[in-house]
């Protein structure tokens, strides 16, 4: 697809190869979620020590680089006094899921778009607040969106069981999901976590 983006000039040609991308990463982020569905489900917990800054950096720097998140500002503010043990592959979904779900639902319109990753811990707790300023979620959508297969919008990508799978690994790591957000002026995710020192 790359290639032929490159090579043709056809109009046509190109959104027809667009339709493509757009299927295929659709296709490619639904059996990632279904993966991680499954193994969270059956895979004990593996604890260790978690590079909080690190971790958040790299899932950055993985997702800035698609199409949507081109112009968004990603600011990262982080408090870590204390060592923070969890679960390193479960921490990553939770992270991927905020981050991608952000991501995804901005508005073009916003000249201003931004993200806000914060964490905070403490000896018994990791506070992780994901924010941004784009199309926020309907009050009677609130309760609805951990459900499995619910999505916002049938204009946006996705299967509808990201947040779904965010919940239960949030449970799994004996913590809790919040949500605030105003629809047209951003969402805030605050996960609490609990710090599983051995």
């Amino acid at each position: 697809i790359s290639f032929i983006e490159e090579d043709s000039m056809e109009k046509e040609t190109l959104e027809h190869i667009k339709l493509i991308r757009n299927n295929i990463e659709r296709l490619d982020g639904s059996i990632k979620n279904i993966l991680s569905y499954s193994q969270n489900n059956r895979s004990g917990l593996e604890i260790q020590r978690i590079d909080v800054k690190k971790t958040i950096a790299q899932v950055i720097d993985l997702l800035r680089n698609g199409k949507n998140s081109r112009d968004i500002d990603f600011q990262v503010e982080i408090q870590q006094e204390i060592d923070f043990y969890s679960d390193f592959r479960r921490f990553t979904i939770i992270l991927e899921n905020l981050i991608s779900n952000a991501i995804k639902h901005h508005s073009d319109a916003s000249s201003e778009r931004f993200i806000k990753v914060s964490c905070c811990s403490s000896e018994n707790t990791l506070e992780l607040i994901v924010e941004d300023n784009g199309i926020g979620i309907a009050d009677d959508n609130h309760e609805k969106i951990f459900e499995m297969f619910f999505r916002i919008s049938g204009n946006t990508d996705g299967s509808g069981i990201g947040l779904y799978i965010l919940k239960e690994a949030v449970e799994k790591l004996q913590g809790s999901v919040k949500l605030i957000s105003k629809e047209g002026i951003g969402t805030t995710f605050i996960v609490t976590l609990k710090n599983l020192t051995p």
